[in-house]
């Protein structure tokens, strides 16, 4: 599925959280939002999902304007793992993930046989079939994730939208959690904190600065030195590893002290 955000602004209280974006994302790309806290990351994603009406500009999917379609419509097109979390719920694993086939029912719709077999196999998908029965406030950051990401498969949506899914994440739990996403086939729009974890995955970068896209592109033509220090105010060596013809981001402050990308934002 097609997402286009045209020329859209977002404003509140005479300030512009989103200035004038312009985004396209084709049907099956893994796109990543990138820039410091306070850039308009979440802002441009609740855009794209319709929960902030744009002040000005069009969201667009599949050449239909998001806020001409239905709740239900939406919620069959974009499945959505935003930065809250729900896990002061007591639901189990199972549960929660079962909330995914709501937009495919009518009100007091039972469970079929269909809607069983979605679900088994969504928590066979991502590793968690056998913590079905589990609370899930019991779970790990990245178990809770997981259980997350089956929600929104059995929602058979065409488009991802993630909000920084690896915060609080350890690095093993972070990797595996990326490399699941890679795994899908479905179109992903993620924002990220990490440069270099957006710079591996990503097939293309939007990089944002005070609300507006200051630079897009591949990760090679985006995450450039100059560009980084600009927009991160750090000193960056950027270097493409022959091992595996990747980016790698090493950080400086002036004081010549090195820093991981994790801690840039």
């Amino acid at each position: 599925m097609k997402v286009k955000v045209d020329n859209a602004s977002w404003v509140i209280e005479s300030r512009k959280i989103v200035d004038s974006v312009n985004l396209e994302i084709l049907s099956g790309e893994f796109i990543g939002v990138i820039g410091p806290n306070g850039s308009g990351k979440s802002s441009l994603l609740r855009m794209i999902y319709r929960l902030y009406h744009p002040t000005s500009g069009l969201i667009i999917l599949d050449e239909r304007d998001i806020w001409s379609m239905s709740a239900k419509e939406v919620a069959q097109n974009e499945a959505v793992l935003p930065q809250e979390s729900i896990s002061d719920f007591d639901f189990t694993v199972e549960e929660i993930v079962f909330m995914g086939r709501t937009p495919h029912k009518k009100i007091f719709d039972v469970d079929t046989n269909e809607d069983v077999s979605i679900v088994v196999k969504a928590l066979s998908r991502v590793g968690m079939d056998s913590f079905a029965q589990r609370n899930f406030r019991t779970l790990s950051g990245g178990e809770k994730q997981r259980v997350l990401i089956a929600r929104a498969l059995v929602q058979q949506a065409k488009v991802l939208i993630l909000d920084e899914p690896t915060n609080h994440l350890d690095i093993r739990a972070q990797l595996e959690i990326l490399e699941l996403l890679r795994s899908l086939s479905v179109t992903i729009i993620i924002a990220l904190h990490d440069l270099n974890i957006a710079a591996t995955y990503c097939d293309r970068l939007y990089l944002l600065q005070t609300g507006q896209v200051v630079a897009q592109g591949q990760p090679q033509d985006v995450l450039t030195t100059s560009m980084i220090e600009s927009v991160y105010g750090v000193r960056a060596e950027v270097e493409t590893r022959q091992s595996t013809g990747r980016l790698h981001i090493i950080f400086s402050l002036n004081s010549g002290l090195t820093q991981n990308a994790t801690n840039t934002s």
